[in-house]
């Protein structure tokens, strides 16, 4: 009961946020050119959202490897109350019910919808249910020399991706710094200016920042080749290249942003 009234009064309580959000949609007339850059997940997606929540390291085929290792204690101990015709652990049903659903959930809806909702940092909110039901799965082996051991490898994973993301340099593009360095490299009397990019969620931030610098020269264009790319100029994987014959009679010109 207490629990009934609990949802009940955050479901009271987000009421405004959410009406505020279904009328911003309404006025902007659909969330199309928020969504339509996230593509449909297919079932290695959901697999590897679950391998992100374990740690990342830059080594071939090691995404089945972690979630073998962090999945092994969760099964355990479901295993371990294999006999039980009813669950009486709530903890155990409450943990795979906020750790699971709302990725089951996404996925589904981003395969039945005309629009993806797909996104790992939309599903943020299982990261940290997922990560106390693995310490409580770990915490509940039976046998003591599988519990060091599969304590020993999740620790041991953690550690090893913590600091590979730590030594990481690509973790996140400056998109208004190259926003910002695309306009000051560009003439002011120049006419308007196309950028072509090769995916949405690039679009995306250079358009933003470029509206929010407010000048209007800059038209964002998405294309699936490079050959699309007409003009004197074309960008990718933040370079920008003078194509040969575009007013340069030399070898092609580059300067990276």
């Amino acid at each position: 009961m207490s629990y009934s009234l609990s949802v009940g009064a955050l479901l009271i309580l987000f009421a405004p946020w959410a009406y505020a959000v279904a009328q911003a949609a309404v006025a902007k007339e659909g969330l199309g050119e928020n969504l339509s850059w996230i593509t449909q997940p297919g079932l290695s997606d959901l697999v590897w959202y679950y391998a992100t929540l374990n740690g990342l390291l830059k080594v071939p085929h090691t995404t089945l490897l972690s979630i073998l290792i962090f999945g092994l204690p969760i099964l355990f101990w479901c295993w371990s109350l294999r006999r039980e015709y009813r669950w009486k652990s709530t903890t155990l049903a409450l943990l795979l019910l906020f750790s699971f659903l709302p990725t089951i959930l996404a996925f589904v809806a981003s395969r039945l919808l005309s629009e993806s909702l797909w996104g790992t940092r939309h599903l943020i909110i299982v990261a940290a249910t997922y990560l106390i039901l693995v310490a409580i799965a770990l915490y509940r082996l039976q046998l003591l020399w599988l519990r060091t051991v599969m304590l020993a490898l999740v620790l041991g994973w953690a550690l090893a991706a913590g600091v590979y993301d730590l030594i990481r340099t690509d973790k996140k593009i400056a998109w208004e710094t190259l926003t910002h360095q695309m306009i000051q490299a560009e003439p002011l009397q120049s006419a308007a200016v196309n950028v072509f990019t090769f995916e949405e969620f690039v679009a995306l931030p250079l358009g933003f920042y470029l509206e929010e610098s407010g000048d209007e020269r800059f038209r964002i264009m998405t294309v699936e080749h490079v050959n699309a790319a007409t003009g004197n100029h074309f960008c990718s994987n933040s370079e920008c290249h003078r194509k040969p014959g575009a007013g340069s009679s030399g070898p092609s010109e580059k300067k990276r942003l």
